[in-house]
This record gives structure tokens, C-alpha cells and sequence, in this order.
């Protein structure tokens, strides 16, 4: 960020009066550019044992598997969002209502909130959007473990797969860091 939004004015990179870090601040009007986390939101989509991955059409990591999920945006639920995102991406359909939380994270080294729910597929049917080369329902012994894009989302989805075998649900709330650990702070059984 180089000029206020406001004025056009160049920004100065301090911190403000009455504040603890630095932040884009506009000496001219005196407008603080506030530089806060933005929401990921995903669905672990699942039929019978089996979960939706999309393979990456884009970058970063083109090729690579992930499980479907995206930016949220204005006037979106979370849940629309994971939907929306989950439908786009592989043509898959759940319905919101039925969505129930998984895991909220944030992700450390991307200064963002990643939430994750959980729902049954109304159909087997995928279809690949934009984003993906190919989508597919996959059991855990058939996923694609060794290409994951994201390899900090492995512990989540094993874990994920475990549940759904079990029938038993629980919400994890902690944090993922950059090295691929999952730090788990807090976990709520919900069976």
C-alpha cells in the first residue's frame, strides 16, 4: 500500500498515537489503513465414506490437491460462502442448513481465519469449475496424500476421515503454522 484511499496523499508505515504496532497511516488526512485477517471458508463434503478434492488449475500449486475452499465475501453467511466455493469449484452441492462446524483456524503465516464445516454431498455429481483441473470423491486409502497443496491440511482431513468412519464429530478450534503443524487449543465433542 503506497497512497490513502482517502486523499491520494503517499502513506507512512508507523504506528499510530494510542496504538501497539505499525500500520499504513496517512499524515495528511490522518486516515489509519487497517491491515486485518481475511476469511477462508471450506467444506468437508462427504458421501458415504468418501470426501470431495479438487485438483488445482491455478497457481500456487497448480496440480496439486486440495479440499474445495475460498475467500469469503461481502454479505455471505459462512456457510454460503463454503458453498458457494465448494460449488464452484467442483459442482458439488450440500446444503447450508445441514453445514456443521469442523475446525477454526488461523493460518499464522498468511494472517488469515480458516473455517471449515462439514456436510453430506445431495448428490455423487461433481463437475469442475475454473479453478480445477479435476474433482473427485475420494476415501482416505485413495486420496491423493502424496500431492497435497497445502500439506497443513493433511492432519484435519485424516483426522476428518477418522470421524467420519466413527460417526463422531467434534469442532477443533487452534492454529496452523507454517511448518504444518496443527496446534490444537481447544476441541468440543459433539457427538
Amino acid at each position: 500500500m503506497n497512497y490513502c484511499s482517502e486523499c491520494g496523499a503517499k502513506l507512512v508505515w508507523k504506528i499510530p498515537c494510542g496504538d501497539n504496532c505499525e500500520r499504513f497511516v496517512c499524515e495528511s488526512c490522518d486516515k489509519i489503513h487497517y491491515q486485518n485477517p481475511v476469511i477462508i471458508a471450506s467444506c468437508l463434503a462427504h458421501f458415504e465414506d468418501k470426501v470431495v478434492w479438487m485438483q488445482r488449475a491455478e497457481q500456487p500449486r497448480k496440480g496439486s490437491w486440495v479440499i474445495p475452499a475460498g475467500f469469503m465475501e461481502k454479505g455471505e453467511t459462512l456457510r454460503e460462502a463454503a458453498a458457494r466455493e465448494l460449488f464452484e469449484e467442483t459442482g458439488a452441492v450440500v446444503r447450508p442448513e445441514q453445514m456443521m462446524l469442523h475446525t477454526l483456524g488461523n493460518l499464522m503465516y498468511t494472517d488469515e481465519v480458516y473455517i471449515v464445516f462439514r456436510a453430506p454431498l445431495m448428490s455423487e455429481t461433481l463437475a469442475c469449475g475454473s479453478e480445477a483441473l479435476h474433482a473427485a470423491l475420494f476415501s482416505e486409502d485413495q486420496a491423493p496424500w502424496d500431492n497435497i497443496a497445502y500439506p497443513v491440511m493433511e492432519d484435519y482431513v485424516r483426522r476428518f476421515y477418522r470421524e467420519l468412519a466413527a460417526k463422531s464429530f467434534t469442532i477443533y478450534i487452534g492454529e496452523f503454522r507454517e511448518s504444518g503443524n496443527w496446534i490444537q487449543n481447544i476441541a468440543l465433542g459433539l457427538d
